[in-house]
């Protein structure tokens, strides 16, 4: 499935993509936060994806979003971002945001600046992005 530039600016408002994981329960890979109170703004969720690398022939892969390499957030300079990210892989893991100025403890190394996020827990990440861009 792709995504359009209108869609990824609206803020990705809506965006919910829907797959079956292990076991038949579904999983939701990006999704506008809609309830005020909730304390976080999307809920990004890490999970196995099928990825045609090869035509005709699928590869497990583990991504954040619905496709590889992943989904794009954009946020406005000097907004708050608000994600909590929920672990639906096999294994312990974090976001590490490439690029952005941020405060360590938001960083997502694992060991150095938090620890890593068990499988089917959650972390909930929450920094101002100060910068227009990131600098990779």
């Amino acid at each position: 499935m792709s995504f359009t530039r209108r869609q990824m600016l609206k803020g990705l408002t809506g965006l919910v993509v829907v797959g079956l994981g292990a076991g038949g329960a579904a999983r939701y890979w990006l999704g506008k936060v809609e309830d005020d109170n909730a304390g976080h703004d999307y809920e990004l969720i890490a999970a196995p994806l099928d990825v045609e690398l090869v035509p005709g022939f699928k590869t497990e892969a583990w991504a954040f979003g619905p496709s590889a390499p992943g989904t794009e957030l954009r946020v406005r300079q000097g907004t708050w971002l608000r994600v909590r990210f929920i672990n639906h892989l096999p294994v312990e893991t974090t976001i590490h945001w490439h690029g952005i100025r941020l405060p360590l403890e938001m960083d997502g190394v694992p060991y150095v600046s938090q620890l890593p996020v068990k499988p089917g827990e959650y972390f909930d990440y929450k920094f101002r992005v100060p910068d227009a861009g990131s600098y990779w």
